[in-house]
């Protein structure tokens, strides 16, 4: 799995010690209906229509360079952003803000639809029905695990990274995966369109 907006997003409630539980369920619960619409419903189609596709992958490439020029931005103000995530701990959202930020992060992100609809949905599209429910079955697992696994290893690696310099080194990192991510989705829509 690649390191998206989605997984930072994961990651950070994780560091901040903020409603992991619910951060993590809702990722999972979003990647497992947008998988099984790829995998029954959109996999059922022959030829996915060339034009939503390079749409996706142009709002996608556009969202990851926003996200990318945001972490930069946070890594630059990293003092401020480290007091930031010092007031946020003592604050505690509730959870409908956690779960509506969570599905903004997820559903406002193409990239998100390029990965778990239309990939997995192409792939998915070749098996037969019983392979269809083991391949999804197995992808739902890791999605799963990947999520809660991401989320509480943040959470309870967070003492052990609690300094402003790791927060702007997380926050360089994630820029340089959102871009290598876009740079990747270029070479996809490249392809596409040839």
């Amino acid at each position: 799995m690649a390191l998206g907006a989605q997984n930072a997003h994961v990651i950070r409630s994780g560091l901040l010690g903020k409603d992991v539980l619910n951060t993590s369920l809702t990722c999972f619960l979003c990647d497992f209906l947008l998988m099984v619409f790829g995998v029954f419903l959109l996999g059922e189609l022959t030829i996915i229509n060339i034009y939503v596709n390079i749409t996706i992958c142009i709002l996608s490439i556009v969202f990851l360079l926003c996200y990318s020029v945001n972490a930069f931005i946070q890594a630059y103000k990293s003092k401020a952003a480290y007091e930031t995530r010092d007031h946020q701990l003592l604050m505690r959202d509730p959870i409908w803000k956690t779960i509506l930020t969570t599905l903004a992060v997820t559903l406002l992100n193409p990239h998100v639809y390029l990965d778990t609809v239309i990939i997995v949905g192409d792939y998915a599209s070749s098996l037969s029905m019983t392979d269809k429910y083991f391949f999804i079955s197995g992808a739902l697992f890791s999605s799963f695990c990947w999520f809660f696994a991401l989320g509480y290893l943040s959470f309870y690696l967070k003492n052990y990274l609690n300094n402003m310099k790791i927060w702007q080194i997380l926050n360089i990192v994630i820029g340089i995966f959102m871009i290598f991510i876009a740079i990747n989705i270029g070479i996809y829509l490249m392809k596409i369109i040839a």
